[in-house]
């Protein structure tokens, strides 16, 4: 219910991890979802566009078939050969259309006009075209996203998540004066966000010197959780059900 309103009403935000490529089961779940209107920006990484995109080219993910997980002769190779053809073709909008790309994630962003921030690292393979190698300037993109977020859910990526989370404001004003908070969605990342950065000891000796808009974050981020404009989701079944998705789906994406 809280989707089908925001699809309609608010502004939806995703922040992805690569497991959701690995295999072609989750891949189409996700572009399902894209598909049905219920992502307004994604947040992801390097890996998960190079591997989607190794899925729709080789039907691989990080060289094992993503319906089998069986191993391909010489799939470990097959990522940087996916890098490469993007990378010939200059964007992943023009390898989707030269390659007849027609199914995963990148492609149903592309096609449905969604926009994705891929915020990238030093580590990176490639990168592909798109990445973001600055992090300033990665954060820019994803702060013009998620200054109009109503609901931001974060899968299968710890370090986006954090990311996002603390550049998330806890409640919008809409354009007629209503406050409405902004639902974010993970388990064990909504505890390290209380426990990181904003948040200061009661008893920590410093605390004088701390601004009080800074020690009261600590108390206004708690209000939050027991108010529920922050879900704490310890287990993926409460998060399928307080994503009002059907049973099992996220079970059998993850298996």
């Amino acid at each position: 219910e809280l989707l089908r309103h925001d699809r309609d009403h608010g502004s939806i935000v995703w922040v992805m991890g690569p497991a959701f490529t690995f295999n072609g089961y989750s891949r189409e779940a996700f572009a399902k979802i894209i598909d049905a209107g219920y992502a307004d920006a994604v947040f992801a990484g390097n890996a998960l566009a190079t591997h989607d995109l190794e899925g729709a080219y080789f039907h691989t993910s990080l060289g094992q078939d993503i319906d089998t997980q069986e191993n391909r002769p010489n799939g470990h190779y097959h990522h940087l050969d996916t890098i490469n053809r993007v990378r010939y073709w200059g964007s992943i909008e023009r390898f989707i259309e030269e390659e007849g790309v027609r199914d995963g994630i990148m492609n149903a962003l592309v096609r449905n006009g969604v926009p994705y921030v891929l915020a990238g690292s030093i580590r990176d393979d490639g990168p592909l075209p798109g990445v973001y190698g600055n992090a300033y300037e990665a954060q820019d993109a994803m702060r013009d996203h998620i200054r109009s977020a109503t609901t931001v859910i974060c899968m299968a990526t710890m370090l986006h998540t954090i990311a996002t989370g603390n550049m998330t404001p806890s409640y919008r004003v809409l354009a007629d004066g209503t406050i409405r908070p902004v639902y974010f969605y993970w388990g064990f990342w909504v505890r390290r966000l209380r426990n990181i950065g904003k948040v200061i000891p009661d008893d920590d000796p410093l605390i004088d010197r701390v601004p009080e808009w800074q020690r009261d974050w600590r108390n206004a981020f708690q209000m939050m959780v027991d108010a529920g404009a922050v879900k704490e989701c310890d287990t993926i079944e409460e998060l399928e059900e307080a994503l009002g998705l059907r049973e099992d789906v996220l079970v059998q994406a993850v298996k």
